[in-house]
């Protein structure tokens, strides 16, 4: 879904219009809306206060107009956003696996467990030797016992 987004100005700019329209409205509303119920028979009052109720009316509807635009806009940015966390999370894990596979470190921690296990394995590997040379050293002595 590739959505058209409003620049935020244009929203203040619009927010603005209708913040610097409603307090004359209302004030005009209150005024006409006397009048016509104080004379009900004048029509001049009658239709100002439908006038000034129309534009009462328009502003709101713009207002709310202005609020679903808003609305619309800010879930598609947190779609998009969310759509990014899930990408970067699979690409952490990805890396995750690669650095695995390559050996490489996630942490300290992670390295230092590596240090161990490598000098453990170096050790496991000199005892063996060792082992082999203690027992090539009695299988000599013993041939040689034997000879003598």
């Amino acid at each position: 879904m590739s959505l058209q987004l409003t620049p935020s100005s244009t929203f203040l700019s619009q927010l603005d219009d209708l913040n610097d329209k409603l307090p004359s409205i209302l004030e005009d509303y209150d005024k006409y809306y006397v009048f016509y119920h104080k004379n009900p028979e004048y029509t001049e009052y009658q239709n100002m206060f439908d006038n000034i109720k129309g534009n009462l009316q328009k502003v709101n509807t713009q207002q709310a107009q202005l609020k679903t635009d808003i609305k619309t806009g800010t879930n598609y940015l947190s779609d998009q956003f969310k759509e990014l966390d899930e990408n970067i999370e699979r690409e952490k894990e990805k890396n995750k696996r690669l650095r695995k596979k390559l050996g490489i470190a996630e942490s300290k921690y992670d390295g230092s467990a590596e240090m161990i296990k490598d000098f453990k394995h170096e050790y496991n590997m000199y005892y063996m030797k060792n082992f082999g040379v203690l027992l090539g050293i009695l299988m000599i002595s013993y041939t040689v016992t034997k000879l003598n």
